[in-house]
């Protein structure tokens, strides 16, 4: 879930400009149980996101999936050197574009399958970081976080 500056009133084209960034974003069959709970973790968070205007997506292998295994994955496999090196993966790419794409002032990462274990909030730069660490860990034993990111921070 990504949450716009007030002055772009254009959603289409901010749509555009996300859906851009990977053939694996996607922006329908999305759980409202989820997409609410993820605004009321957020909004919590960073009160200056409330009343502004959100765009909810889901990274996944395919349309049809609701699982980003495969992104995780690569993530996991690739020697920490090559995240140094400018060579990072697919998910790190999109994660790097959403929170630093002019349109977004903040939004917020799930990285959860059933419930949210817990919440990390911080700068873009901090969340991209925690994000990294992550990807060492197997995704079946991860805490299941919700990572929340503002420009504001």
């Amino acid at each position: 879930m990504v949450y716009l500056h007030e002055e772009f009133k254009n959603t289409d084209e901010i749509l555009l400009q996300i859906k851009i960034l990977s053939s694996r974003i996607y922006f329908d069959r999305i759980d409202e149980d989820d997409i609410d709970t993820i605004c009321l973790e957020a909004q919590s968070a960073a009160p200056t996101f409330k009343g502004l205007k959100f765009i909810a997506l889901r990274l996944s292998d395919s349309e049809s999936d609701y699982s980003a295994t495969s992104l995780w994955n690569d993530s996991r496999e690739r020697p920490s050197g090559e995240r140094i090196n400018n060579q990072p993966s697919e998910l790190e790419e999109i994660i790097h574009a959403l929170t630093g794409c002019k349109y977004i002032l903040g939004g917020a990462i799930g990285l959860f399958d059933g419930s949210i274990d817990s919440v990390f909030k911080g700068s873009a730069v901090n969340c991209s970081r925690y994000l990294s660490r992550l990807f060492s860990e197997q995704w079946d034993n991860m805490e299941n976080p919700l990572i929340i990111w503002s420009k504001e921070t």
